[in-house]
């Protein structure tokens, strides 16, 4: 059964739902949050330890959120030391934050520079996504 445009409009009227993002902007959207992206897998993360904005990002994923760290990443460790003196996601594992996965790749990722190298392993290593 299809919808007449007025019942298309109301039915998103009803059914929409906001986001505000990091600049305080509000986004409008129809579908669940959830529902737009299914896994989502970071490797080398290069973002502080910034458990709020973290769960945000969990938020919109309704499947797996894995965080692939590598504490051999010394660009990354020293790059973020220097500039925010704190820790970041692709260098240790994000703690606090429920439905986060880490996946240390410390055997697999020697620098920054070579997770695009290690993807395959990386990928067969998380499992099965969706």
């Amino acid at each position: 059964q299809s919808l007449t445009p007025q019942e298309l409009r109301k039915y998103k009227r009803e059914n929409r739902h906001k986001l505000m993002n990091d600049d305080s902007q509000i986004l409008d959207y129809i579908r669940e949050p959830a529902s737009i992206v299914q896994d989502v897998v970071v490797m080398g993360l290069p973002r502080a330890m910034d458990a709020q904005a973290i769960a945000k990002a969990r938020y919109m994923a309704g499947g797996r959120f894995v965080n692939c760290y590598s504490r051999k990443d010394w660009l990354l460790s020293l790059m973020f030391l220097a500039r925010a003196g704190t820790q970041t996601c692709g260098t240790h594992p994000i703690e606090g934050v429920p439905g986060i996965e880490n996946c240390n790749v410390t055997d697999v990722v020697e620098a920054h520079a070579k997770y695009g190298d290690a993807v395959p392993k990386i990928l067969k290593r998380v499992g099965p996504l969706c």
